[in-house]
């Protein structure tokens, strides 16, 4: 019901939440959406989780922010530079995986499906089948 929610802004959110996730497209718009600004309202203790796309944490801030101890942890499978060697990797309290959004049977099953539709077109185009 929308009586049960309140607007806040993403610092103000952040600040109140114990895990912070992120599901939203990389663009010039959400380029370190999540910032040292951010990440030092976030609530003391509290999470990074993303599963998104590289380029929307400032990995420089999540590491100072979890070396602090100012945050408990993080969960990435995304990175600025992949494949990712850098500091967050040495973190005991920071978890890695490969991005694997791909895996899925039916985004696979969509990307096979939308690839063959995209070579018969070439090959109608080129006039190289029917």
């Amino acid at each position: 019901r929308a009586e049960d929610f309140e607007n806040c802004s993403l610092t103000e959110l952040c600040a109140q939440s114990d895990v912070l996730t992120l599901h939203v497209p990389y663009s010039d718009k959400t380029h370190h959406i999540i910032g040292s600004e951010i990440i030092q309202a976030m609530k003391p203790g509290s999470f990074v989780v993303n599963i998104s796309r590289g380029g929307l944490v400032d990995e420089v801030s999540l590491l100072s922010a979890l070396e602090s101890g100012h945050l408990a942890g993080a969960a990435l499978d995304c990175f600025e530079q992949e494949p990712y060697f850098g500091p967050l990797s040495k973190l005991e309290n920071v978890q890695m995986t490969a991005h694997m959004g791909t895996y899925a049977r039916e985004t696979r099953d969509l990307m096979e499906r939308e690839a063959s539709l995209l070579l018969v077109k070439a090959l109608r185009e080129m006039k190289l089948v029917k």
